[in-house]
């Protein structure tokens, strides 16, 4: 069926929008079906290939995790039974949609993994958050749970501050963004660590991923490089904010020197 029609219930009708995406998956990587589940060893996402080839006793240590796509660096891995029965239990009117959001969040954390010295500054990121607003990020995207790697933590941390700037945006992601910007008020270390990483991505979507996607990909691309230059803004406009304050506070110290000096002079004459 045309990408149109289609009503997302079987692998054909979701592959119509997945090649749209191929030409800049492929440019980073690759796009990988798993049809037997989405397999992890450490930080690395192990292919069905690779897997097959590994002695049992290894093939044991990989940890299943039960998303229906998982990426890294060089890939998205799609586990193709999960993902047909995530569509199916979705209204056919909003499959669409659903593929798209899909591919968006993997999209993006290929991007993430792409920035310069991407596993650091996520890690840095996210252990310079505060405990409530890491727990916000974990019920969401992890089960409630603590993240064992940091970096991810970091990436799913930027990626929830970027779709709080979806239109339709629930209460939830309006509060999440707003307890954010607080924070980054009161800490200009956070403020500038988070506003770099965000210029990075934003400048990496835009210099290398736009030249190669085409098709509805690249309108799934330029609104997250939209929901990107948004959170850019505020951050920018806060780390103003900080300027501000520290020239008022400079200013204002040596007045008071200059203040302290011509007290002294006063007094001695």
């Amino acid at each position: 069926p045309s990408p149109e029609l289609a009503k997302f219930d079987k692998w054909s009708d979701v592959e119509a929008l997945l090649q749209s995406v191929v030409p800049w998956i492929q440019n980073a990587g690759s796009l990988v079906q798993a049809s037997d589940g989405i397999y992890r060893d450490g930080q690395k996402f192990v292919t069905p290939q690779e897997r097959a080839k590994m002695p049992k006793e290894e093939q044991a240590k990989l940890k299943k995790i039960p998303n229906s796509a998982a990426a890294d660096g060089k890939q998205i891995m799609l586990n193709k039974p999960v993902l047909l029965k995530e569509l199916r239990a979705t209204a056919p009117e909003n499959r669409r949609a659903f593929v798209q959001s899909l591919m968006r969040h993997e999209l993006r954390h290929v991007a993430q993994q792409n920035i310069k010295n991407a596993r650091q500054r996520f890690t840095d990121l996210w252990n310079s958050l505060p405990a409530e607003i890491q727990q916000k990020v974990e019920i969401a995207y992890n089960w409630g749970q603590p993240f064992e790697d940091a970096a991810l933590g970091g990436m799913e941390f930027e990626r929830m501050m970027h779709e709080a700037q979806k239109d339709g945006r629930t209460t939830e992601q309006a509060d999440f963004e707003n307890d954010v910007l607080a924070f980054a008020q009161m800490d200009k270390t956070f403020a500038q660590r988070f506003a770099a990483i965000v210029k990075d991505l934003g400048n990496y979507l835009r210099d290398t991923v736009l030249k190669v996607v085409t098709g509805e990909a690249r309108r799934l691309i330029e609104e997250t490089i939209s929901e990107v230059d948004a959170v850019q803004a505020k951050l920018e406009a806060i780390l103003q904010g900080h300027a501000q304050a520290e020239a008022q506070a400079k200013a204002k110290a040596q007045a008071e020197a200059e203040a302290q000096k011509e007290a002294e002079a006063q007094s001695k004459a």
